[in-house]
Parts: structure tokens; C-alpha cells; sequence
């Protein structure tokens, strides 16, 4: 399906970048992250050329590529597209607008990963009062951003707490 809609469409088609990102993400979804990366990097390619870097569609790419990238473990990797993604989508939505929350995160994963958990728990508090401002206290996406903070709090807490053999006299 791929190759007949690159041959008809094109490489940069819509619908032929569609189909690679479904492609992709069911390689990342059975596990096959390293054959995924190539279809997500051609994606994001493919949209920076033909929609531009402040396009919806670029910017959501650009969170799909930093974030296979991250569950690879190329943490520098992830860093280069996601904090791109993360001044792009603030200035062209406001820092209140649900993208930017998404991209916070995003962000915030790969702060965790890199055990930066002090800005980890930044991030995740800023988008967890603007989802809640935005959605409610129950709504879904509100728990799932608490549960994300309370996580991120944990570990910071975890990180910071003495260990038993620092009794301080």
C-alpha cells in the first residue's frame, strides 16, 4: 500500500506520509522501535518540507519522532526534536493551549529520563493546571496529567530524601 501511494502520489503526499505514520507506529506498537524510526523520520521530513515547521501535522510528527526516540533511549536524539517541538508549538499556540500542554508532557519524559526531575515536575504542574482549567477536575486527561505529576513528584521526593547512612549530627 505504501509503495503504490508513493508511486501515485508522491513521497510527500498527505496521504502517503498517512500511511507511513501508520506504518511506524504499528512497528513501535509490536515493538519493532528501530524499523519505526526510519517511517516516523520520513514523516516529519516529508511535513517540515511540504506543511513547514509551525503546521499542526509537523509539530504532532515532531512529538511521535521525539518520543520513539526516547522510548529507544536516544535521549540527546529525543531532546533535539522535542525541545524544538516545545518553543514552536508556545509560540505559535500560547502557553495555554491543550498542544503545549501535550508537548510539556512530552518534555517532561524525557526530563524524568534524563533525571532533570526538577523540571520535570515544572512542566507537569504548569500543563496539569491548564488541563484542569480547561477540562475539569475529573476528565480523563486531568487524572492522566495528575497521576504524570504525582509520579514525577514521587521521584523527585525518592531522589531528595537522605539515604540511611546520612544521619546528620
Amino acid at each position: 500500500v505504501l509503495e503504490i501511494h508513493k508511486e501515485l502520489l508522491g513521497a510527500t503526499h498527505p496521504g502517503t506520509l498517512r500511511v507511513l505514520g501508520t506504518l511506524g507506529a504499528v512497528l513501535a506498537t509490536d515493538g519493532k522501535l528501530e524499523e519505526a524510526e526510519p517511517c516516523f523520520r520520513q514523516v516529519y521530513e516529508g511535513q517540515l518540507t511540504t506543511l513547514g515547521a509551525e503546521h499542526h501535522n509537523t509539530l504532532v510528527s515532531m512529538g511521535n519522532l521525539g518520543m520513539l526516540l526516547q522510548e529507544q533511549g536516544k535521549l540527546d536524539a529525543s531532546a533535539a526534536v522535542l525541545e524544538p517541538a516545545m518553543a514552536i508549538t508556545l509560540r505559535v499556540y500560547g502557553p495555554d493551549h491543550q498542544a503545549t500542554q501535550h508537548r510539556r508532557r512530552f518534555l517532561a519524559g524525557l526530563r524524568t529520563k534524563q533525571g532533570r526531575l526538577e523540571e520535570a515536575v515544572d512542566l507537569l504542574t504548569k500543563a496539569t493546571a491548564s488541563i484542569e482549567q480547561s477540562f475539569g477536575p475529573k476528565h480523563r486527561l486531568t487524572l492522566e496529567y495528575k497521576n504524570d505529576l504525582k509520579t514525577a513528584e514521587d521521584s523527585l521526593a525518592e531522589k531528595n530524601a537522605p539515604s540511611p547512612g546520612d544521619n546528620a549530627k
